[in-house]
């Protein structure tokens, strides 16, 4: 099973040079930012391949950034949404969206989470939004 959260799949492994520096850049931006996210190293963990994240993204290259199982954006959509300065606030949304969806479910089967304060900053991306966003979604093993 996939982490639950904001989650980036990326690879330190070089043999392909762009897709080593764009996980770099993504990494960067993200830190520049401000914004807190597991990072998942496809090259340290054996359990989740590259087909693993396919199938969910239909994208083959890294890195590749997720809430929960849902598929959000690659590289190029990240890197054109900081340079149109929609990132967080696209990233705020896929995390209410991931959050809406679960709360959504838990509701109808009877075990909706308690309520949370929501994050006062609506372009914030953290991890402690990201878990206030998600109440219904706590980090899972990805061994």
């Amino acid at each position: 099973m996939l982490p639950q959260g904001l989650t980036v799949y990326t690879t330190s492994i070089g043999a392909v040079r762009k897709e080593r520096d764009d996980c770099r850049r993504l990494h960067q931006t993200f830190a520049t930012l401000g914004i807190d996210y597991e990072e998942v190293d496809l090259a340290d963990h054996k359990l989740i391949t590259r087909n693993t994240i396919k199938i969910r993204s239909l994208k083959l290259r890294l890195p590749q950034v997720f809430v929960g199982e849902d598929f959000i954006a690659d590289y190029d959509t990240v890197e054109e949404w900081n340079e149109n300065g929609v990132l967080q606030a696209s990233l705020h949304e896929a995390l209410q969206a991931h959050a809406s969806g679960h709360d959504a479910v838990l509701e109808s089967q009877g075990t909706a989470p308690e309520p949370t304060s929501k994050p006062s900053d609506p372009g914030m991306t953290t991890a402690g939004s990201a878990a206030q966003a998600c109440s219904a979604c706590s980090p899972a093993s990805t061994e």
